[in-house]
């Protein structure tokens, strides 16, 4: 799926749950454009989500920022390949990719974000992180007299919101 943005400010939600593939390329392509992405990702069982997604600006005076959150529970492996992509002539632009993973159980998550400049007049980054929630950090919520299930779910809530 490919989306082209226009002058202005676009705020864009992306789900995915179960074993879905989605493909996204989000191009900025007029001068004083805003992406704001958010991206939610929950797999469980033996799901295995995949995105790829791609932030693509086109022309200069661009602002991107994306924040992907992941969630991992049972056997599930969820793919994330994400790409800021600044075009040679894009000078001026800003952009930044964050991934958070919330992994539990056995289940294992894959990120790959990358940046691809061609210009060195911008301000990218990206980032990455996972944290395992471990059966210690629940048997800590429990010993606060909170039941597993309720911690687990807390957890979750937080993390997602």
């Amino acid at each position: 799926m490919s989306t082209k943005l226009s002058t202005g400010t676009h705020e864009i939600s992306i789900l995915l749950s179960g074993s879905e593939i989605h493909e996204q390329v989000i191009e900025l392509a007029e001068q004083a454009t805003t992406a704001n992405v958010l991206v939610k990702i929950a797999a469980k069982g033996t799901d295995a989500p995949q995105l790829t997604l791609r932030i693509l600006h086109a022309v200069p005076n661009t602002h991107a920022t994306v924040l992907i959150k992941t969630l991992a529970q049972g056997k599930s492996a969820p793919t994330v390949t994400a790409t800021l992509e600044i075009a040679e002539n894009a000078a001026n632009c800003t952009s930044y990719l964050t991934h958070n993973n919330l992994v539990f159980d056995s289940a294992h998550t894959w990120t790959q974000p990358a940046l691809e400049i061609k210009n060195n007049e911008v301000a990218c980054s990206h980032s990455a992180t996972v944290h395992t929630i471990t059966p210690e950090d629940l048997f800590y919520l429990q010993t606060r007299g909170i039941p597993t299930e309720i911690a687990r779910a807390a957890l979750i809530e937080a993390f997602l919101a």
